[in-house]
């Protein structure tokens, strides 16, 4: 096989690579991990028309604006409804290409074929991977890449031949669509200024004016999540502390890189007091860090691949370690979609040179150790996969490595209730509450299912509790109310209808269920249809 040949097979082989490790996912259905609040609930889908598209493009959604996220799922909802499997597929197939374009990326940026296939590989297969393909909600991801990738590709052309203005304009066009996407979006200039360091030009004011309209446009969209978000900061305010937390999640999420195990969608976020938590590891860690920027910085023209891939890293990473934290965000597999094709870069890089000293058995042998690990990696996303496959085996899976996550045990009690297995429901309801004693959604969820099983006291309970913590909580009312109405107290259950719809006009379930209390008052007559209660879940 001649060269071109070769080069062309190369390209080929991560798209299908991914094609073939995440084909399951077609035959997975939605879970209840924001898949609902983005699809199935959300009424920007339910009418594909211009007055969607303009509020689609013109305002916020769930407190992000993603606006071309929402339009492919506008797109699919037009064309499947709420059956899963196109939007799994759909994302299936953004992955392959993503890799593709990873290919193209790498080749463009090391002009060496073996390099390029084995990065591109490793970022198709990786088990990281699965949390942004597997779940439909994060096409945000999937999405944000492709054009972040086109971008750099379209700037590595300018850079390379001849500094044509159009290839200029074409990546800060990817950029501004890479930005409709995901606000993580915002740290291209930034990866643009590394390429420029790995391909050796030139410091100048040019090379800074180049990037300025990807800089604007990364500028208005980071003030936009600041908007979307709310103004809201979590962080503890403490510089030392949040130091600490933006390091742990540096280590944390290069140990899945290279080691990916007991992965799960859900992590529990770092509690840190203000201040230091163990003083000591702290000093390990920070001198540890530095100690790698400055071997970097030796070596950056010996070995400029390891400081690119390490700064592509660190940089694409920024906006989800916490530095400064807009709105909430912990650890999480999807954010390390982009920024391990750094650490891909320099795996793939070291191998290379590696295989360049071997003699002819030596090499034999690391082609079967890079294919081993390579298997190794597929079938474990492969397993991953079906973690996926709905609701109830997802949160199962995390609970299997954190037994004690509350947000877990409710989300996987909503889907029991959904499924019909109340007894299941209440049992997980009531072990999330022994963690969250006071949590209102708990003691609402478990009013539900206990209702649901003729524990209609118990439920009583509950609500009473919930409403006494939190007194302005319409669904607590409403749901309330439903469990007197089931009782025999439509009187009761009216007042609780009214105080629902007083807190909340427009509550469509409170104000079905007053007219149906209303109608029972008038008539003397028991409900034969059971009234709309509302469980509630807990986002991320």
């Amino acid at each position: 096989m001649n060269g071109e040949r070769l080069r062309r097979f190369y390209q080929l082989v991560p798209p299908l690579a991914a094609l073939l490790v995440f084909l399951p996912t077609v035959f997975n259905g939605f879970v209840n991990w924001d898949d609902d609040i983005y699809i199935l609930r959300n009424p920007l889908l339910q009418d594909f028309s211009w007055q969607s598209l303009k509020a689609i493009f013109g305002g916020f959604y769930a407190h992000y604006y993603a606006p071309l996220t929402f339009l492919t799922y506008a797109a699919e909802y037009k064309l499947a409804g709420p059956a899963p499997w196109l939007y799994h597929l759909d994302n299936i197939l953004l992955h392959a290409v993503n890799v593709w374009l990873a290919y193209r990326f790498l080749m463009l940026l090391c002009e060496r074929p073996k390099v390029a296939l084995l990065g591109a590989t490793l970022l198709a297969v990786h088990p990281l991977r699965v949390e942004s393909v597997a779940w439909v909600t994060e096409r945000k991801d999937l999405l944000y890449s492709l054009f972040y990738l086109l971008s750099m590709n379209a700037y590595l052309r300018y850079a390379r031949q001849g500094l044509r203005t159009a290839e200029l304009a074409f990546s800060a066009f990817f950029c501004l669509l890479s930005l409709l996407c995901k606000p993580m979006a915002v740290t291209l200039p930034a990866a643009l200024l590394i390429i420029d360091f790995h391909i050796k030009r030139r410091f100048s004011w040019r090379l800074l004016a180049e990037k300025l309209p990807h800089a604007a446009l990364a500028a208005a969209f980071a003030f936009l999540t600041w908007l979307a978000q709310g103004h809201s900061t979590t962080g503890s305010g403490n510089l030392i502390a949040n130091a600490e937390t933006a390091l742990s999640n540096v280590y944390f999420y290069l140990g899945k890189i290279m080691l990916p195990m007991n992965l799960s969608a859900l992590y529990p976020p770092p509690t840190y007091a203000l201040g230091l938590r163990n003083p000591l590891w702290f000093t390990i860690q920070v001198t540890a860090a530095l100690g790698a920027l400055y071997a970097c910085w030796l070596l950056r023209r010996k070995m400029r691949v390891l400081a690119t891939g390490l700064l592509f890293f660190l940089v694409t990473l920024s906006p989800v370690i916490q530095v400064v934290s807009i709105g909430w965000s912990g650890a999480a597999d999807r954010y390390t979609y982009m920024p391990s094709l750094g650490i891909a870069l320099i795996l793939a890089a070291g191998a290379a040179a590696l295989y360049g000293k071997l003699q002819k058995d030596g090499r034999k042998y690391m082609l079967a150790g890079v294919g081993i690990a390579l298997a190794a990696l597929s079938a474990s996303s492969l397993a991953r996969c079906f973690a996926w496959r709905d609701s109830i085996t997802l949160w199962t899976d995390v609970l299997r490595n954190y037994p004690e996550s509350a947000i877990a045990l409710n989300n996987r009690g909503k889907a029991y209730a959904q499924a019909g297995d109340f007894a299941k429901a209440e049992a997980d309801f009531t072990a999330a509450l022994r963690t969250h004693p006071e949590s209102v959604i708990f003691l609402s969820n478990r009013a539900s299912a206990s209702a649901r099983l003729g524990h209609l006291e118990t439920a009583l309970q509950d609500l009473d509790k919930a409403i006494a913590l939190v007194p302005d909580a319409p669904s607590a009312y409403n749901n309330r109310g439903a469990i007197y109405l089931l009782s025999g107290r439509p009187r009761h259950a009216a007042h609780d209808f009214q105080k629902a719809l007083e807190l909340q006009p427009g509550y469509q379930d409170a104000a079905h269920n007053l007219a149906t209390s209303q109608k029972m008052l008038r008539s003397g007559t028991q409900t034969k249809r059971r009234p709309r209660d509302e469980q509630q879940g807990r986002r991320k």
